[in-house]
């Protein structure tokens, strides 16, 4: 959906700290990564500030970057960004860019900080037949009966393949996007670069402040029995990343 959400609209310009600002500037908000200690909100931050020919594409590696993501002052800079590389297809860099998937993540929480989730499906708003068009797998409901009625299912189907294309034309239905549903997937294993990022801390602290409220405590909510650790990840000690199917 990342080409879907960028040609509507939904996407905001962010890059990583610019290596050739002096690195007193910033350093206070990369220290602060490093200990775990990042806000989510954007305007925490400066804007972002560089070379005005300064582009990042979509393929380049993390060497060098800072981990910490700035907004960009203009609108118009999302063409300086990675996400101008991504186009509608299912291995493309959608799927294989980690900073396409950072932006993707620090553009959510700007919406949501604007209380602006509608930016994800204004422009739809209905539901969309897909035509038997392969779609990520990563948020579905399907019908139990549909699944049991095709077992024993031969172990060496593409789930994502057989899920949205070969089980709706065996059984002539449609696979239906809900456009006003939204949920944030954060990344497949080719993106796992996304870990050097303060993306996952930026997460943290809106569950902390948002999400968790009345159930964090000392940086882990409590779910009845159960320990969910979504304590800051300290950039010394990344966050594993599994991948999506």
């Amino acid at each position: 959906m990342s080409k879907v959400h960028y040609d509507i609209g939904a996407y905001r310009p962010y890059l990583p700290i610019h290596p050739s600002i002096p690195s007193e500037i910033y350093k206070q908000f990369e220290v602060a990564h490093e200990a775990g200690d990042t806000d989510w909100e954007f305007t925490h931050y400066p804007n972002w500030t560089g070379p005005s020919d300064y582009k990042l594409d979509h393929d380049e590696p993390t060497n060098g970057l800072s981990p910490v993501w700035l907004r960009m002052p203009d609108d118009e800079d999302i063409q300086r960004t990675p996400i101008r590389n991504v186009t509608y297809d299912t291995w493309g860099p959608g799927v294989k860019s980690w900073s396409i998937a950072a932006q993707s993540h620090l553009s959510l929480l700007e919406n949501l900080y604007f209380n602006n989730a509608s930016a994800y499906y204004e422009a739809l708003n209905e539901v969309w037949f897909t035509d038997y068009d392969r779609l990520s797998i990563n948020m579905i409901c399907v019908e139990a009966n549909d699944i049991l009625a095709q077992f024993p299912v031969d172990k060496d189907v593409v789930d994502e393949e057989w899920l949205t294309v070969a089980l709706p034309k065996r059984l002539k239905k449609h696979v239906v996007v809900e456009t006003r549903a939204l949920a944030a997937h954060f990344a497949f294993s080719f993106q796992n670069a996304i870990e050097y990022t303060d993306v996952l801390n930026r997460y943290a602290d809106y569950a902390s402040k948002k999400a968790c409220l009345n159930l964090y405590q000392f940086g882990i909510p409590i779910f009845g029995d159960i320990e969910v650790d979504v304590r800051p990840v300290h950039h010394s000690h990344p966050a594993r990343i599994s991948g999506g199917g």
